[in-house]
């Protein structure tokens, strides 16, 4: 009975191996693919240590990580994928989908704001330092709807001042799969990048409107009013009249 429950368990210890050993060998493989395809670098990861690549994809600078998902030495359950912003937006960003952060739900909803477009105040949750910035950056409606079909097809994402951060609850492990996500990817971040200059426009826009000096009506003009002009013509001519070489001409 012993050997039964000794052989039992040693076939359970190389199930769990292989499965662990095929997930971590599926994921080398296809990301040394995409890398060796895409000129990114790639790096397998030694003993615990996850594997990354790293690189220049769709115009954004990337990262990769297959993960374990907290259980070290189990097999890779998680790819997190991260790209990065060449310019930081809004001060204090945060992006998620409602519902998407569990337990810290109700740490990360203080604070919250609202936009003002009733689907979209729905769908995600948006926090930012700079209330003002935030809105201008999402003021159009263009972009809050490809943000929130975004968000639709990859709901554990989560958008910073500096980083956009997917969290896909599986080894991507391919190079189609790899491709597709990276160019969703870059897509977004090109959103935001397109919004946030939009911004920056708008309010050097408004910038210079209120840089404009307000004139008094009293000095707007650069020569005086019509009646002034009168009334100092008609005094010279009053002093003319006065003067005593005026006299002399009249009795000459």
């Amino acid at each position: 009975m012993k050997v039964l429950v000794v052989m039992a368990l040693a076939a359970l210890v190389w199930v769990v191996w292989y499965v662990a050993y095929r997930n971590r060998k599926a994921a080398r493989l296809g990301w040394e693919d995409v890398a060796s395809a895409g000129g990114l670098v790639y790096f397998p990861g030694a003993r615990r240590a996850c594997p990354v690549m790293r690189g220049r994809r769709h115009g954004v600078d990337v990262r990769l990580t297959a993960e374990d998902g907290g259980r070290p030495g189990g097999p890779y359950v998680i790819t997190r994928v991260v790209g990065f912003f060449e310019s930081p937006l809004p001060a204090g960003l945060f992006v998620a989908r409602q519902g998407s952060l569990g337990a810290l739900e109700r740490v990360f909803g203080i604070g919250r704001l609202e936009i003002g477009d009733p689907e979209f105040d729905r769908v995600l949750l948006i926090k930012g330092a700079d209330t003002d910035e935030v809105f201008r950056l999402l003021a159009s409606e263009q972009t809050r709807t490809e943000l929130m079909q975004f968000f639709e097809r990859y709901p554990t994402t989560q958008v910073t001042q500096t980083t956009v951060t997917m969290v896909l609850p599986q080894v991507i492990d391919t190079r189609n799969d790899l491709e597709s996500v990276l160019a969703d990817l870059g897509d977004v971040v090109d959103l935001f990048t397109a919004a946030s200059l939009q911004d920056e426009s708008r309010g050097a826009a408004e910038g210079r409107r209120s840089s404009v000096p307000t004139v008094p009506p009293e000095v707007r003009y650069s020569q005086p009013p019509l009646v002034s002009l009168f009334e100092a013509d008609m005094s010279l001519k009053g002093e003319a009249r006065d003067s005593p070489s005026s006299g002399d001409r009249s009795d000459g």
